[in-house]
């Protein structure tokens, strides 16, 4: 699978471990951290234009790995997901010569690069990159979600060990193919809420529900609105450098 050129957004929660409050960056220790998660849950939407009709996957998943660095009240990470939808007739469409009436699995793959400050106990702000690849497993055709945006996220500590947090997104988006070219543009918005807690002074696990709703306007006369929505759970674990 061809992982897209690297110009795409996304935000999401930097990290689990982002969520305690951070001390003054010439106090704070340098952390490495490393986190994985696992994911399930669907792929709603709808096709307009000429291959118009609901979209509705019957099942999907996937993994994805985090690495994170934290100094102070800035934080980075990379972070890498796979996944897979498996959708029966109500499936995606954006080419109205490019119809799959059968079975069709769609893999789904991110990478994301983000940036982060902390701005108080509570709050929280992110930008950065990512790219979403969509592969019509069997039939070779790719479609690739670029842009960049911008994330706000709000912490509630309950106690000392346990958090809630939410995370909201806003992305601009190009379109490209297999080969790399311009098909589309459009947006989308991101919404991530879950709790954390805290295992060790240098671990937590956290679990919670994260959607996108990506809005299309392709070169070929379709539009396209779909969300993809995931329950969750992820592991982090803290290295001081």
């Amino acid at each position: 699978m061809k992982i897209a050129s690297p110009v795409t957004l996304t935000f999401s929660v930097l990290l689990a471990a982002s969520i305690a409050a951070t001390a003054n960056a010439q106090e704070s220790p340098t952390m490495l951290t490393l986190g994985a998660k696992l994911h399930a849950g669907g792929w709603t939407g709808e096709n307009k234009g000429a291959n118009s009709g609901d979209i509705e996957s019957e099942s999907g998943s996937g993994a994805g790995l985090s690495l994170g660095l934290r100094k102070g009240a800035w934080s980075g990470v990379l972070s890498i997901e796979s996944g897979s939808y498996d959708f029966e007739d109500e499936q995606p469409n954006y080419d109205p010569e490019f119809i799959v009436t059968d079975e069709l699995t769609i893999n789904s793959s991110f990478i994301s690069l983000g940036v982060g400050y902390q701005l108080n106990p509570y709050f929280s702000m992110q930008g950065g990159i990512k790219s979403h690849a969509q592969e019509w497993d069997d039939f070779g055709r790719e479609i690739v979600y670029v842009g960049i945006g911008v994330g706000f996220t709000g912490y509630y500590p309950i106690n000392d060990n346990w958090t809630l947090y939410a995370t909201l997104g806003l992305n601009g988006l190009t379109i490209e193919d297999e080969d790399g070219d311009e098909i589309g543009d459009g947006g989308s918005s991101s919404l991530e809420v879950g709790a954390a807690a805290r295992l060790s002074p240098v671990s937590s696990l956290s679990f919670g529900f994260r959607s996108e709703s990506v809005t299309a306007e392709f070169d070929s006369g379709n539009e396209q609105e779909h969300t993809i929505g995931n329950f969750y759970l992820g592991y982090n674990h803290a290295f001081e450098l």
